[in-house]
Formats: C-alpha cells, structure tokens, sequence
C-alpha cells in the first residue's frame, strides 16, 4: 500500500520532485555566486586547434605559451615561428596579429629563438605599424637609424 503525502502524490515522487528543486535552486545559486569576469581556463589543445583553425589570437597565445613556459614547454623558436604564423594569417587592421608581427620584429632583432636579421625585423616592424601599433612604428625607426635604412 503506497502512502500519500498531503499533496496526493506518493512519498517517493514527493521527495524526488524536492530533491530535483533542491539541485536546481543550487545550481542557481552557484550561478548568482559566480563571477562572470572570471578568466577561462586556456588549454595548449584548444589554442593549438584555434591556431590551426586560422586565428591570430591563439596563434599569439602559443607564442607566449612556449616563450614563457607556461602551459607548454619552453622553447624561443617554436614561440618565433607561432608568432610569426599569427603575423601571416592576420588581417592588416588585426589588433593580435599586429602584436604578434611586433613579438617576431622583436626576436629577429635580438637574434632571441632565431639567428638575429635586422632586415626581417623591420618588415615586421613595419607591418605592425600599419595595423595600427605604435610600439611597432617607433621601434621600426630606431631600427632604420641604427642600419641607415
């Protein structure tokens, strides 16, 4: 014989329909405690699958990565050649390709990861200007003082 709680239904479907409330005004509750701010976590598999996929910014993102040794292991060529790939596939007004060609001028011209080639960097320079950073710009005519370009 199956007891009846006030609501007419069983005393199992009663305690399954409170349970089920109970996790939902939980969940809610994590969602009001959360921080939509908070950073998501970056993974080596996702920018890599960005990168491959033809965005700038995951590019840039596994330069600093294997610069820094953060996330993937530390090794100046392979951050060269990620920042070099962002340079390549972005647009002349992209912000992070602009960055990323300003990374490679900035190796090419202190030979850091690559043999140093001073030429190379100012095309980099030169491109990151372009697209709008004035780090870039400034940076392309110390270079063309210093060679007499």
């Amino acid at each position: 014989m199956l007891a009846f709680a006030a609501s007419g239904q069983p005393g199992w479907a009663q305690s399954e329909a409170e349970s089920t409330a109970a996790a939902i005004a939980a969940a809610e509750a994590a969602l009001e405690e959360s921080d939509p701010s908070d950073p998501v976590p970056i993974t080596f598999e996702d920018m890599q699958q960005g990168c491959d996929d033809g965005a700038a910014i995951d590019c840039l993102t596994l330069g600093h990565m294997y610069r820094d040794g953060n996330g993937a292991p530390q090794d100046h060529n392979r951050a060269v050649a990620m920042y070099r790939t962002a340079c390549d596939i972005s647009k002349s007004d992209d912000q992070f390709g602009s960055y990323a060609c300003h990374f490679a001028a900035a190796a090419y011209e202190s030979g850091d990861g690559v043999p140093q080639d001073v030429a190379r960097a100012l095309q980099l320079y030169e491109k990151s200007c372009k697209a709008g950073n004035e780090d870039s710009c400034s940076q392309a005519t110390v270079v063309r003082l210093a060679t007499g370009k």
